[in-house]
């Protein structure tokens, strides 16, 4: 009797120890096909990490860059601006001696007669081109070009921005003799500092003539800017 319970109890050791056995081999079965199978996908994970890890660096360098650029660029503008104000800019006018005098004249707005500063002396009839560029500290301003026109009306209209402006057939009339010399201008009413209206004001300055005078054309005239003019 006890034999047959011994048995039994050994049947049921054996089965007991063959079912670990089975279930250790089924883990070892599936930690096996685990490891042959995680070398792709766990390389396609750590891969697409990485990328990730890669792509998000390079979009901050990216972006540091670009606000390093920025701020270059709003300092070099800035130190533009400052050194435009700096600079002396001068409007030139015939004197009474038959020259050329330079006077101060507005840093934010810049007027020419014909692409250049200087007055002339122009043969009539003739085509007259003028051109302006403004500055951003006035543009979008109250800002006006203004002069007089073909036959010797005074005109005046409003420019928001850079331009030009053609004249043709300038000559005399009623308006307008030999000799007389017309002005150009152009001007921005904006607010000074103390909250003060002031005008930015560029002027050229033409003679209408029926001889060319070279005094007033020639590269040899003399030029005298406001320092020099105080001098004397």
């Amino acid at each position: 009797m006890n034999k047959g319970k011994e048995t039994i109890m050994n049947e049921q050791n054996e089965h007991v120890q063959n079912d670990a056995a089975e279930g250790h081999a089924a883990k070892s079965a599936k930690a096996e096909k685990r490891r042959w199978a995680c070398p792709f996908s766990c390389d396609l994970r750590s891969m697409r990490t990485k990328i990730m890890l890669v792509i998000g660096a390079v979009a901050l360098v990216f972006l540091f860059i670009l606000l390093l650029g920025y701020r270059v660029i709003m300092e070099e503008a800035r130190l533009a601006a400052e050194a435009r104000l700096m600079e002396p800019k001068y409007k030139y006018e015939f004197s009474l001696d038959g020259g050329v005098i330079g006077r101060p004249s507005s840093a934010f707005v810049d007027l020419k007669l014909e692409g250049s500063d200087m007055p002339l002396d122009i043969e009539a009839p003739a085509d007259i081109e003028l051109s302006w560029t403004l500055g951003s500290e006035v543009r979008g301003k109250d800002c006006a070009v203004y002069g007089r026109d073909s036959d010797g009306s005074f005109f005046e209209f409003p420019i928001e921005d850079d331009g030009a402006l053609l004249l043709s057939g300038v000559g005399f009339s009623d308006l307008r003799e030999e000799g007389e010399i017309d002005i150009y201008s152009v001007g921005c009413l904006i607010e000074d500092s103390a909250g003060t209206t002031v005008e930015e004001l560029d002027e050229v300055y033409v003679r209408l003539v029926t001889e060319k005078a070279a005094s007033a054309t020639s590269t040899e005239s003399s030029v005298e800017d406001e320092e020099a003019a105080d001098e004397e």
